[in-house]
């Protein structure tokens, strides 16, 4: 195995042990049934997930809760208005690109349960997502407020 390849799964560990460590002195207080999980590939090893819509990142050794960025979406009104709206956060991709990544997808991906035997889900906002106002997002978009549906399913109800 080559050191670049046991590199990887160190670092790894070792971002969750700052984390740990950071965690301790940083001024934040977990709410009931929070949870904490370091995220997955394809995802930064060094971004931590909350199940109550907080995304924290060790990034260059210092622990910081990462802003997701607000917009409008979908099809405009005949007022011109956006007739939805989404959460996202961003990540450079080896210099290439930012690659926007959704809000409710991440914690989807991390806290999400599959009630259905449908493998082909959609991520559903059990209240609305347009009832909240901009800076909202991570209440939102917390795990209790998702749900993954099947494709048709998540079609009728929207």
């Amino acid at each position: 195995m080559s050191k670049k390849r046991m590199k990887k799964t160190t670092r790894r560990e070792e971002y969750k042990e700052k984390f740990n460590k950071q965690m301790q002195v940083f001024n934040y207080i977990m709410q009931d049934g929070e949870q904490i999980v370091q995220c997955k590939a394809p995802y930064p090893e060094y971004w931590f997930i909350s199940n109550k819509g907080y995304l924290f990142s060790v990034y260059a050794g210092k622990l910081r809760i990462l802003k997701a960025n607000h917009r409008y979406i979908g099809t405009m009104n005949k007022n011109g208005v956006r007739t939805g709206q989404d959460w996202y956060y961003e990540h450079a991709i080896e210099g290439k690109y930012n690659k926007h990544i959704p809000m409710h997808k991440i914690m989807s991906e991390h806290f999400g349960k599959n009630e259905f035997d449908s493998e082909e889900t959609e991520v559903h906002h059990i209240r609305k997502n347009l009832r909240y106002k901009p800076n909202d997002g991570n209440v939102c978009n917390r795990a209790e407020n998702l749900q993954l549906l099947p494709k048709e399913i998540h079609k009728e109800l929207t």
